[in-house]
């Protein structure tokens, strides 16, 4: 074999073995590609699987917040609201005609009794007062915040013993009277007022 014809298929060996070693670089590097692809892929899949649960967590929070403010108005505050309204009916009708502007129940049990209508509406001031304390008492994780107030404990010890005088026709005990706590009406106002805005707000963030 001549020398030129020995260059040319050294030549031919030298373009093989390019090509080969070409061909295989290109391979593993279309493997890398791939892999890497697939990484991510996964990565991104696993990134949106974890947002959709603490998208779905966040939302079932939400739910939950909303669900227990209802709770709150339905089952406790609505309620007492409505019974406290119809008590303070019946309390201005009780009062009518009085010339004293501080009349109170507990100071006149005897007068009262004695009276058939007046003794009539106290009797009712007594039932509505016992469902309100059957509310309150049936449903103390309701309370809003979560504060049991000062004038719940006063409406409560208010609540038995006008019922306790009204029966036996005279204050029990040595007289020391507990009157009804006005604040009880302003923090059931103020609860119901601020439940109803939370609920706005909640279900706003909802949506």
């Amino acid at each position: 074999m001549t020398s030129s014809a020995q260059y040319a298929v050294s030549a031919l060996d030298t373009t093989a073995d390019v090509s080969g070693s070409t061909a295989a670089q290109a391979t593993i590097l279309g493997a890398a590609i791939a892999g890497a692809t697939a990484l991510v892929a996964a990565v991104i899949t696993v990134m949106i699987q974890r947002y959709s649960i603490r998208r779905g967590e966040r939302f079932a929070l939400k739910q939950r917040a909303i669900e227990r403010t209802e709770r709150q108005i339905d089952q406790l505050y609505g309620p007492l609201i409505l019974i406290r309204r119809q008590s303070n009916y019946l309390w201005s009708k009780l009062r009518e005609g009085k010339a004293d502007a501080d009349w109170r129940l507990l100071n006149h049990i005897e007068e009262v009794r004695a009276n058939p209508t007046e003794y009539a509406i106290a009797q009712e001031l007594v039932r509505l007062n016992g469902l309100s304390q059957e509310l309150i008492l049936g449903h103390p994780v309701l309370i809003y915040k979560h504060v049991f107030p000062d004038s719940f404990h006063k409406f409560l010890a208010h609540a038995g013993v006008v019922k306790v005088a009204l029966e036996m026709g005279r204050v029990p005990g040595d007289g020391q009277f507990i009157y009804y706590p006005a604040e009880f009406d302003r923090d059931l106002e103020a609860a119901y007022e601020g439940l109803l805005e939370a609920k706005r707000q909640e279900t706003e963030l909802a949506t």
